[in-house]
């Protein structure tokens, strides 16, 4: 008789704590308060897409219930270079944990910048990588778009900072290419070191002790002079 009461019992508490739980969750929709993660990320790209307020909060929120999503954190950051918002970007992308995922935001916020004309924004910005080889990879993406655009003088300061930066750069497959590239670089703009770059590519690339990785740094050289 007990155990039979005490199971009725217990279900009851299981109905009642089920019926809570449905109640918060349908007053949180009668909010137009998502409850999860998922719903508080859909609706803040769609109050983006259609420039409502709230959609900085919702991401916020979302990446509360769900920190280890990264897709979150770079939705954040991309909306923020959307929106012209060059330093919110790149404080966003500085919170990645993933170093390479880092790197690729802030070279799309160095080029977006770029492309704007702001020269200065977009250098800032590729220098701002704590690694040599990523401010290297995102100053090439910046002087590509600066050279298409025909703004020399910005491309010069750009091809100068990024030998600094490769001056840091081991001599391997990416630093052979990147030597290469600036080579390509100081080209196009009829500077005179270009043929010396060059040299210092083929060099890197001979010095590669690896045969397969000797064999990928010419590879990438040849990549370079293709462009």
């Amino acid at each position: 008789m007990g155990d039979r009461v005490g199971a009725r019992l217990a279900r009851r508490d299981q109905d009642r704590s089920r019926r809570t739980r449905r109640d918060a969750d349908r007053g949180g929709r009668a909010a137009g308060q998502p409850a999860t993660a998922e719903g508080l990320y859909i609706r803040a790209r769609r109050r983006w897409a259609n420039s409502i307020a709230g959609g900085e909060r919702d991401i916020d929120r979302a990446i509360e219930l769900a920190p280890a999503e990264p897709m979150l954190r770079i939705d954040r950051a991309r909306h923020r270079l959307d929106s012209g918002d060059v330093d919110g970007a790149l404080a966003a992308a500085a919170r990645l944990q993933v170093p390479a995922t880092h790197a690729l935001i802030v070279r799309d916020v160095a080029s977006a910048a770029a492309q704007a004309g702001d020269d200065r924004d977009a250098l800032r910005a590729a220098q701002s990588l704590p690694d040599a080889r990523g401010r290297v990879a995102a100053m090439l993406a910046v002087l590509g778009v600066q050279l298409r655009a025909g703004r020399t003088e910005a491309a010069r300061q750009t091809l100068e900072a990024a030998g600094t930066a490769l001056n840091s750069v081991e001599r391997t497959e990416f630093g052979a290419g990147a030597l290469a590239a600036l080579a390509v670089a100081l080209q196009k703009i009829g500077d005179p070191g270009a043929d010396a770059r060059l040299e210092e590519a083929f060099a890197a690339a001979k010095s590669v002790p690896d045969s397969a990785d000797r064999a990928a740094a010419y590879l990438a050289i040849a990549a370079a002079l293709a462009d």
